[in-house]
């Protein structure tokens, strides 16, 4: 079988606040509606966003 692949990144601070947690989860959701799925998350260091960033991975079938 083949996949697509794509990555989303989000600014890691605010996970701890309801409504930026909600856009993380509705992020997540349409990917999920749009038939990816998450296969990976990692954090790390960004210099650009003066912070942590976290990476979602998804794939679906191409």
């Amino acid at each position: 079988m083949k996949w697509e692949y794509v990555t989303v990144e989000f600014v890691a601070t605010g996970f701890e606040r309801p409504e930026v947690n909600e856009d993380y989860r509705g992020t997540m959701n349409r990917f999920g509606a749009e038939g990816w799925e998450l296969v990976s998350a990692v954090t790390y260091h960004s210099p650009t966003a003066e912070g942590d960033a976290v990476i979602l991975f998804f794939k679906r079938p191409a």
